[in-house]
C-alpha cells in the first residue's frame, strides 16, 4: 500500500509543480549564498556586525530609536497574533504616556532594570510586536566586528560546525520558506483526487483500519515530497566538498539538518492539508496554510539570524552565528519535536474523520464537527 501511495503522489501534477518551485527557489537563492567561507584578512574596512548584550549600548540605541519614532508618531510593529507589518500612530492619550517614557530615557539615568520596564511599557502602548519587546532588545546591541572577532567566528565555524554545519543552516533557512507552504497543495490535490475519482467507496471496503490507511497515505506523501529536499542536500554537499578539499568537513551536515530542521515543517504543512481536506472535501486547507505561512514569515523577521522561538519555519539567514545556534539548541529541539507531534496529531484527527465517513456517520446533512464528538459519546453510552 505504501508503494502504491508513493506512485500516486509521483503521478500528481501538483507534486511536480512543488518540485519545480523547490528546485528553482533552491537554485536561485542558494547558488550565490553558499559561496566559499574564507578566513578574514587583517586590514579590511569592515568585518560585518555583531550583537552584544551591552546594557549601555542597548539603552542608548533603544532610547534614540524610540525618541525618533515618538517625534514622528510612527511606530513600526508586527503585532500579534498575525504579525503583519503595521505603522502604528498613537492617539493623544497614549502619545502623552509615551512622552513620559521618552523623557525618563533621555533626561534621566535609569538603571538597566528600570530601562527594561520602560521598554515593556512602550511596547504595550504600541500594541505589542515592536522592537522594544524584551526578546528583541538585543538588536540595539549591534556593533562592528573587529578582525579578532571575525577570526574567532571563523575558527568556531571550522571547529564546531566543520564548515558545512554553518552552510546547512542557511540552506534550511531558505528551503524552509517553501516547505512551510507548498506541501499543502500536494496534500489537497491528493485528497480531492480521491474524491473526484470516487475512490472512497472502494477504499472504505478494505480491511485495513482507518488509522493505517490515513497514516500510510500521509507517510508516503511526505516521503516522496522529502526526496527532492534530500537531492538538493546531496547536491549542496558535493558543491561544498569540492570547495573545501583538505578541510575536515561534515559530509552529512546537509542531510542531518534537512531531517531535523526541514522535515517537521514539511510534515506540519502536509498534515494541515490532510486534515482539512478530509474534514471539508474542499481545498480550504490552502487558504488556512497560506494564513499560517504569512504569520510565520512575519514572525521570523524578528530573529532572522537565529533565536527560533515557536515559528513553523525556523530562520537563520546568515552564515555562522554558531554560538547563537548552540545557545538555543534546546529551544530548537522543543520546536521541532513539537511540530512533529502536532503533525501526527492532525493526521490522527484526520483518521478519526475518515473512520466516521467510512461508517456513513459524516455524509450529507448529518455532516458536522459535532459528529466527531457526539458519535463517540453515543458509542460509550451504548
Amino acid at each position: 500500500m505504501f508503494r502504491k501511495e508513493c506512485k500516486k503522489t509521483l503521478k500528481t501534477w501538483t507534486f511536480w509543480i512543488y518540485v519545480a518551485v523547490l528546485l528553482l527557489f533552491g537554485y536561485t537563492q542558494l547558488g550565490t549564498e553558499l559561496a566559499k567561507i574564507e578566513p578574514p584578512q587583517p586590514g579590511r574596512e569592515s568585518y560585518g556586525m555583531k550583537y552584544v548584550d551591552d546594557p549601555g549600548l542597548i539603552m542608548n540605541g533603544a532610547a534614540a530609536c524610540l525618541a525618533g519614532e515618538f517625534a514622528a508618531n510612527a511606530y513600526i510593529a508586527y503585532p500579534p497574533p498575525f504579525r503583519f507589518y503595521k505603522n502604528v500612530k498613537l492617539g493623544d492619550a497614549k502619545q502623552a504616556e509615551m512622552k513620559a517614557i521618552v523623557s525618563q530615557l533621555t533626561d534621566g539615568q535609569p538603571t538597566y532594570e528600570r530601562f527594561k520596564e520602560l521598554m515593556k511599557q512602550a511596547d504595550k502602548l504600541i500594541g505589542g510586536g515592536s522592537k522594544y519587546a524584551a526578546s528583541d532588545l538585543i538588536q540595539f546591541g549591534q556593533t562592528s566586528k573587529t578582525y579578532e572577532d571575525a577570526l574567532a567566528e571563523f575558527n568556531v565555524i571550522l571547529e564546531k560546525d566543520r564548515i558545512t554545519g554553518a552552510l546547512a543552516r542557511l540552506f534550511c533557512d531558505y528551503l524552509g520558506i517553501v516547505l512551510a507552504f507548498f506541501p499543502v497543495f500536494v496534500a489537497v490535490a491528493l485528497g480531492m483526487q480521491d474524491r473526484r475519482a470516487r475512490m472512497r467507496e472502494l477504499v472504505y471496503s478494505r480491511r485495513a483500519s482507518s488509522l493505517a490507511v490515513v497514516f500510510v497515505r500521509y507517510a508516503a506523501m511526505v516521503a516522496v515530497m522529502f526526496l527532492p529536499v534530500l537531492a538538493l542536500a546531496g547536491y549542496a554537499t558535493v558543491l561544498t566538498a569540492g570547495d573545501y578539499a583538505g578541510y575536515a568537513i561534515d559530509r552529512l551536515a546537509f542531510i542531518k539538518y534537512s531531517l531535523g530542521w526541514l522535515l517537521p515543517t514539511l510534515m506540519a504543512a502536509a498534515a494541515v492539508g490532510v486534515l482539512l481536506t478530509e474534514l471539508t472535501d474542499s481545498p480550504v486547507a490552502i487558504a488556512a496554510q497560506a494564513l499560517w505561512w504569512i504569520i510565520a514569515l512575519n514572525s521570523g523577521l524578528t530573529h532572522m539570524e537565529g533565536g527560533y522561538g515557536a515559528d513553523l519555519m525556523l530562520r537563520h539567514n546568515t552564515i555562522g552565528n554558531t554560538e547563537v545556534f548552540l545557545a538555543n539548541i534546546g529551544v530548537l529541539l522543543v520546536n521541532r519535536i513539537g511540530y512533529t507531534l502536532l503533525a501526527l496529531a492532525l493526521v490522527a484527527a484526520a483518521s478519526r474523520i475518515y473512520e466516521l465517513k467510512r461508517k456513513g456517520k459524516l455524509h450529507g446533512k448529518n455532516f458536522g464537527l459535532a459528529n466527531l464528538f457526539v458519535h463517540r459519546k453515543v458509542q460509550s453510552e451504548a
